[in-house]
């Protein structure tokens, strides 16, 4: 998915229930959606100065493939306002069938398709646009494999290369990434 396309679809997500705070907190942390949601919980990892999170052991991932559990997470200007955004609503649980439900109907009304559209994606493309403007940005790919929690040999299996390298689209992935883990 593209900036614009990320655009795209939120702006189509039904603004009374609360989605699109969560959809910014995904895409601008690169939370896995139950690490979301223990951050929901402790919001006192989230060190707003340092623009970081400091995401413990107990709030991590728990399937066994997830061998990174405690990790520092960076965060752009844009991710800390999407948190202290977040933070202020005071949202409620939402379970991922209706987040996904939520999520497809919005990209069928931005006319998106629904191939891949469920809510692991924002991480997904939080990574794909790291690797596409890492020489950009002067981002070392060791950060973003410790920020999100990634072996190396995973982001370069699953990242590396997946976008046609359009200008229009590397440019919007720069200005959305600006400041990242500076």
């Amino acid at each position: 998915m593209t900036p614009k396309q990320f655009y795209k679809l939120r702006e189509n997500l039904d603004p009374n229930v609360g989605y699109r705070l969560i959809v910014d907190v995904l895409i601008n942390t690169g939370l896995r959606v139950v690490e979301f949601w223990s951050v929901a919980k402790n919001p006192e990892w989230y060190h707003g100065s340092q623009r970081v999170i400091d995401l413990p052991k107990e709030g991590a991932c728990k399937k066994p493939r997830c061998k990174t559990t405690d990790r520092t997470i960076k965060l752009t200007a844009a991710g800390c306002k999407s948190l202290d955004v977040f933070f202020g609503a005071n949202l409620d649980f939402r379970d991922r069938n209706s987040m996904r439900d939520a999520l497809v109907r919005a990209a069928i009304k931005a006319d998106l398709g629904t191939n891949g559209i469920n809510p692991k994606m924002f991480r997904k493309c939080l990574v794909s646009w790291l690797v596409e403007c890492r020489k950009d940005l002067g981002i070392d790919s060791m950060d973003i494999t410790v920020s999100l929690g990634h072996s190396e040999d995973t982001m370069i299996e699953h990242y590396l290369g997946v976008f046609s390298n359009q200008k229009e689209d590397h440019a919007d992935m720069l200005e959305f990434l600006k400041g990242w883990g500076v």
